[in-house]
């Protein structure tokens, strides 16, 4: 692996990039679990999460767009 770049740091920002794409965290809860002082922070890792990326993640997890999805009660 030479040239590529291996640290404790690069490994919490796959954690945060991951968590923000694949899993229902929100910014704010995952700021406070990193341990951040203040939100806009945690908001730089979302400038290398393509934009295909934030709309795939806010459809799926819309009320809204999801409301067709959910069995009636």
């Amino acid at each position: 692996m030479e040239g590529k770049r291996c640290s404790a740091h690069c490994f919490r920002h796959f954690f945060a990039v991951q968590s923000l794409t694949g899993s229902n965290i929100d910014l704010y809860s995952l700021s406070r679990l990193l341990g951040h002082s203040d939100v806009s922070i945690t908001q730089r890792y979302l400038s290398s999460i393509s934009d295909e990326q934030l709309s795939k993640k806010t459809n799926s997890s819309s009320p809204l767009m999801n409301m067709r999805n959910k069995p009636p009660t």
